[in-house]
């Protein structure tokens, strides 16, 4: 979704839209990791700017 830079409709768990975002920035970072060396643990951040005037 991030790569290709078009709006999308926010909708929370309640089934509420607050407009269209789109994803500026997605980072990523990965720790605790499994003896395979797969990660437990993965954070993330996440940019988001709205483009629809809408929302809460």
């Amino acid at each position: 979704m991030a790569e290709q830079g078009q709006p999308w409709s926010l909708v929370d768990g309640n089934g509420n839209v607050h407009g269209a975002w789109v994803i500026e920035s997605l980072q990523e970072t990965r720790s605790l990791f499994f003896a395979d060396g797969t990660a437990r643990k993965i954070e993330f951040r996440l940019q988001l700017k709205q483009v629809d005037g809408q929302g809460a």
